[in-house]
């Protein structure tokens, strides 16, 4: 609560908003990235960083994060492509196609 997300019931409920996609992960990281503003991805604004009482250990996890972001962007990214592909095979099969690869 001190990061401005909102209730997701409970911590099952948090994981699948933010870690069963890439690209959800992706906009969970962009909160702790300050080339991106470090703004709330519920809220929009950035006032959480300097939260009263909590502005220490928010600008901490901020710093922290700056070392990770850029390795775990690229595995959510990564993630997120197998899982496009994977719809996009399924909903050809669907209507019996299927997806031809290209030489590169």
């Amino acid at each position: 609560m001190n990061c401005s997300f909102i209730a997701h019931y409970d911590i099952n409920g948090f994981y699948a908003e933010y870690f069963e996609s890439g690209d959800a992960t992706i906009d969970f990281l962009s909160q702790f990235d300050r080339s991106k503003g470090c703004r709330s991805i519920e809220l929009g604004m950035d006032y959480w960083l300097d939260s009263e009482g909590y502005r220490d250990i928010n600008g901490r996890m901020v710093e922290i994060a700056a070392k990770y972001i850029p390795a775990l962007t690229q595995v959510a990214e990564s993630r997120q492509r197998k899982r496009d592909i994977t719809l996009a095979e399924l909903l050809l099969a669907k209507h019996g196609l299927k997806i031809r690869e290209s030489k590169e």
